[in-house]
C-alpha cells in the first residue's frame, strides 16, 4: 500500500487518543503528548502500516499482537525500512519514537481514519455481518446501487486473504472511493473484525444481520461470545439504521436488543416479501412489492439474500422499480450456488457452492433437491485449524438432505485430513444415505461426477471461489470448478468413445 503521497503530523493522528505516552529516543521516561508536543509536531507520517515488510520510508508502524505472531518483535526490523514511529502496547528495546497505548488495534483504527481524512463521512456506508450470505448481499446490493447510477466499492471476502481487511486498509479504500468520485462502500464485515476494531471510526449509514449459525467457535469459544460479537455493529455510535432478518432466531434477539435501545432504526426482513417463487436452474424467479425478479445464480436461498439486499437499498431511498431491475441484473458470485455443468439430455447438473457451515451446506441442498428429477450427491469436507464442532453437524445434515454423501478433504493446513474426514463421519446417518470416504479432492469429486445419472445433481461444498488448498506450509492449486468441468469433460469423451 503506498501512501507516500498522504503526510500527516504524528501529534495530529495521536493527540485525541485517550491513555496514550509517548517515549523518545532522548528521553528516558514516558511522556504524555501535551509534553512531548514540539517533537511530535516535527514527525511527519507518510504510512500508517502494521506488517514490517511493507514498511515505507516515513511510515508510522503498529506493533499488532496476533495469534502467532506478536508485531512488537518485527519494530527493529520496521525502524531498518525507515519507519519513524511505533505504535506499541508496551516498550521495545528499539531506539525510536514509541506512541504507547492499551490497545494497538483500536488505536491504529482511530489513527488510520484521521491519516486518511475520515473518508467514511463523504460516502453512504453499508456493513453487513452474518454467518452466511454476505457476499451475496453485498453483490445483488452493489448491483442494486449500480443500477441507480451510484459508483460503489466493494469490500469483502473475494478482494483479499480476510472478509474485512484491517482498519488502515479499509481506510486507505475509502479514501480511494472518494478520490475516484464514488458515492458509496458496501462492506463485509465479520465478528473478527468487529472484535479486533477493524471497522472502529466509521458511522455506518445502514448495517445488516442476514444469520448466525454454527461456525467460529475456535475463535470465539461459544456461539453467546460469537453473538455479542456480531452486535457490536449494531451499537449506536456505528450505526444509524438496521435491517435484520428476524427470521432466524438470533436475528429475533438481536431486533429485541435494538429495538429496546431505541437509539437505531430497526427494519425488521422476513420472506414474506416474496411472493411466487420458482427454482430454475442454478437460480430463482420470484415477486417483489408487485414487481417481476428474476436470479440466474444463488438457488433458492438467492430469495432470502436478494429480499435482504432490496431493504437495505430501501432504507437509502432508491425505489422498487429500480431495485427490482438492479437484483435482476445482479451478476453471479463466484462459487456460490454456481452451475458449472449445465443439465443437458442425458446428464446430471453440477454445482459447487461455498457452504461450509452446518446451515448453509443445509440451505444449499435445499436449493439442490429443489431442482433435482433424480438423485442429489455432495461432496464436501471440513477446514482444519478451525470449529471441529462442527464437523459432525455437517456430516448430520449432509446424510439428512443428500442420497449420496462423499466425505474428502478442505484445507487440513495443520491438522490430519483423515482426522478431520473422520469426525464429520461421525455425524452422518449411514441409514439415511450412502456414505463414501475418498481423501483425495479431485478424485471424490471424480467418483461423485461419474456416478451421477441424468437428472441427478452433483453438489461440490466447501470452497466455492477458492483456487488453492493448503495442506500445512504447502499451498496447490485446486479450483472445484475447474476440475469438476474436467472430469465431465473426460466423463462425456469416454461415453461418446
Amino acid at each position: 500500500m503506498n501512501d507516500i503521497y498522504i503526510s500527516k503530523p504524528l501529534l495530529e493522528l495521536v493527540s485525541e487518543l485517550e491513555n496514550v505516552q509517548v517515549k523518545l529516543p532522548t528521553v528516558d521516561k514516558l511522556l504524555s503528548v501535551g509534553e512531548s508536543l514540539e517533537e511530535l509536531d516535527s514527525i511527519e507520517i507518510k504510512g500508517i502500516i502494521f506488517d514490517s515488510r511493507d514498511v515505507l520510508q516515513g511510515a508510522l508502524f503498529c506493533a499488532l499482537k496476533g495469534g502467532k505472531d506478536d508485531g512488537h518483535d518485527y519494530v527493529e526490523a520496521a525502524k531498518k525500512k525507515g519507519a519513524k514511529a511505533a505504535l506499541v502496547e508496551h516498550l521495545v528495546e528499539v531506539d525510536i519514537v514509541q506512541i504507547v497505548v492499551k490497545n494497538s488495534r483500536e488505536a491504529m483504527a482511530k489513527i488510520s481514519s484521521k491519516f486518511f481524512g475520515n473518508p467514511s463521512e463523504h460516502l453512504i456506508t453499508i456493513g453487513v455481518t452474518g454467518t452466511n450470505g454476505k457476499t451475496s448481499v453485498t453483490y445483488i446490493l452493489k448491483s442494486i446501487l449500480n443500477t441507480k447510477g451510484m459508483g460503489v466499492s466493494l469490500v469483502g471476502t473475494l478482494g483479499g486473504a480476510r472478509t474485512t481487511p484491517e482498519s488502515p486498509t479499509i481506510q486507505r479504500i475509502m479514501y480511494d472511493a472518494v478520490h475516484a468520485g464514488k458515492k458509496a462502500v458496501i462492506m463485509e464485515v465479520s465478528s473478527h473484525a468487529l472484535v479486533q476494531h477493524r471497522v472502529d471510526g466509521i458511522k455506518f449509514d445502514v448495517v445488516a444481520f442476514t444469520n448466525l449459525s454454527q461456525d467460529h467457535l475456535d475463535f470465539h469459544k461459544d456461539m453467546e461470545s460469537y453473538f455479542q460479537a456480531k452486535s457490536i455493529l449494531f451499537e449506536p455510535e456505528r450505526a444509524t439504521t438496521a435491517i435484520v432478518h428476524t427470521g432466524d432466531k438470533w436475528g429475533q434477539r438481536l431486533g429485541q436488543l435494538i429495538r429496546e435501545d431505541g437509539s437505531v432504526l430497526l427494519i425488521s426482513v422476513d420472506h414474506s416479501e416474496a411472493s411466487d417463487i420458482k427454482a430454475v436452474g442454478g437460480g430463482v424467479k420470484f415477486r417483489f412489492r408487485e414487481k417481476d425478479v428474476s436470479l440466474d445464480w444463488g438457488g433458492l436461498v438467492g430469495v432470502e439474500n436478494a429480499i435482504m439486499a432490496a431493504n437495505i437499498a430501501s432504507a437509502l431511498g432508491i425505489d422498487d422499480e429500480v431495485i427490482a431491475r438492479g437484483i435482476s441484473g445482479a451478476r453471479a458470485v463466484p462459487g456460490r450456488f454456481q452451475v458449472v455443468v449445465s443439465k443437458a439430455s442425458g446428464t446430471p447438473l453440477v454445482v459447487i457452492d461455498y457452504a461450509h457451515t452446518p446451515q448453509a451446506l443445509a440451505t444449499t441442498l435445499r436449493s439442490a433437491r429443489a431442482i433435482s428429477d433424480g438423485e442429489l450427491i455432495v461432496v464436501f469436507g471440513c477446514g482444519g485449524n478451525r470449529d471441529r464442532d462442527k464437523r459432525p453437524l455437517m456430516g448430520e445434515k449432509a446424510s439428512e438432505l443428500a442420497d449420496v454423501v462423499i466425505v474428502t478433504s478442505d484445507n487440513p493446513r495443520d491438522e490430519d485430513a483423515l482426522e478431520i474426514i473422520t469426525q464429520i463421519t461421525d455425524g452422518v446417518n449411514k441409514e439415511e444415505s450412502i456414505l463414501i470416504v475418498e481423501p483425495d479432492r479431485e478424485e471424490a469429486i471424480r467418483k461423485a461426477i461419474n456416478m451421477a445419472r441424468a437428472g441427478d445433481v452433483v453438489v461440490i461444498a466447501g470452497k466455492g471461489h477458492e483456487i488453492t488448498q493448503n495442506f500445512g506450509d504447502k499451498v496447490i492449486r485446486f479450483d472445484d470448478q475447474e476440475v469438476a468441468r474436467r472430469v465431465f469433460l473426460n466423463r462425456l469423451n469416454h461415453e461418446e468413445a
